[in-house]
């Protein structure tokens, strides 16, 4: 990707992509949206997007994508994108890294089973949280969204 280096908008979507390498955007610095939209990544891995500043991020309707701990881990960004993943668990250190720089999570269109209550206190500085059917029907504890703006 070096040869696009002033890039600010990337869209993959659709591409049929199974993996994003590690580090595989990391000299975009002037990147601003993600766009890795419907395609069928298996796994984000540990600090696949070390070292980017972005506006956006979509991963959405990737089915059954894995995203542990740390794969967010050295990312800035304002909007997550994770709707339509049919994820069952969402790894709350993996979002709540994220806690300085996130404005709008989607977490709709999922089968999550629950919600960490650790997302709490992400939920509560958030702008925009769609979660939809299926995961505002996730196991909570009692007043886990109570004062948030959900």
């Amino acid at each position: 990707m070096s040869r696009y280096l002033r890039l600010e908008h990337l869209y993959l979507s659709e591409c049929g992509l199974e993996r994003i390498e590690v580090g595989a955007f990391f000299d975009l610095a002037h990147l601003r949206w993600l766009d890795l939209s419907n395609n069928r990544i298996g796994e984000i891995e540990p600090r696949t997007f070390d070292g980017l500043t972005l506006q956006h991020l979509f991963v959405n309707g990737n089915r059954h994508v894995r995203i542990g701990r740390d794969s967010f881990a050295g990312l800035a960004t304002t909007g997550l994108y994770l709707h339509d993943c049919a994820l069952r668990d969402v790894a709350a250190d993996a979002i709540v890294r994220l806690n300085f720089t996130l404005r709008y999570l989607w977490l709709d269109g999922n089968q999550l089973e629950r919600l960490d209550p650790r997302l709490r206190q992400l939920f509560e500085v958030l702008l925009h949280l769609r979660l939809g059917p299926s995961s505002s029907d996730a196991v909570a504890p009692p007043g886990f969204c109570s004062g948030g703006r959900a």
